[in-house]
């Protein structure tokens, strides 16, 4: 499918391969972000998600370095075997940290603005720094005339997107045991058969091979 120019992204997307834990739909996981731009990240996994769904997003840049919050929505589902790598990308809403200097470095680095402090609010709790990107929602088709207009929807406090925050990624491993009583009952089983097979062959006079 040929992609819409509509959707073109325009900002300049920095390679940056930071840590993250993940909750989309419900689903909780760990990946990898491939790059970084102005507007939002690509996140390497193999999780399914439909366009427009929320993610909640820990960033997690390195031991001792504060986490920062990213709530974000799904803009593009990259399946295995479609591109280079699979993965979601996400279109940035709101950023939220305890660390206000992490959160400022951040963002001059992504928006290569040199001073972003007029633009950082402070969460409803007072916990956390706060910056919000202007949303650009994609052109929704217009409804049709016997249909009735959806009624907005009602924008989320601070506490319930921090809320949503209160997750642990783990990431399972299933390992194949191997089943070594079934290895040693099998040895033996053929050494018993083994061992009467020579001893029939004695009895009866047969040369053993």
């Amino acid at each position: 499918m040929a992609p819409n120019p509509a959707d073109r992204r325009t900002e300049q997307r920095l390679p940056a391969n930071v840590s993250a834990e993940f909750k989309v739909a419900g689903h909780i996981g760990k990946a990898i972000t491939v790059d970084i731009s102005e507007g939002g990240l690509f996140l390497n996994t193999n999780e399914k998600a439909e366009l427009g769904e929320r993610v909640f997003l820990r960033l997690l840049p390195g031991p001792g370095e504060p986490e920062i919050r990213v709530v974000g929505a799904v803009r593009r589902v990259v399946k295995p075997g479609e591109g280079p790598l699979p993965g979601l990308g996400i279109q940035f809403e709101t950023l939220f940290s305890p660390n206000k200097e992490k959160l400022e470095r951040f963002l001059a680095e992504l928006l290569g603005e040199k001073d972003v402090k007029q633009t950082i609010t402070v969460s409803e709790n007072a916990q956390y720094s706060k910056y919000e990107f202007k949303k650009t929602e994609p052109k929704a088709p217009p409804p049709k005339p016997s249909a009735k207009a959806p009624a907005p929807k009602k924008k989320a406090t601070d506490k319930e997107l921090l809320a949503e925050f209160d997750f642990t990624a783990t990431t399972q491993y299933t390992l194949k045991r191997v089943p070594w009583r079934i290895i040693v009952l099998t040895g033996l089983v053929i050494g018993i058969v083994l061992g009467l097979g020579k001893a029939l062959d004695f009895l009866m006079g047969t040369p053993a091979k």
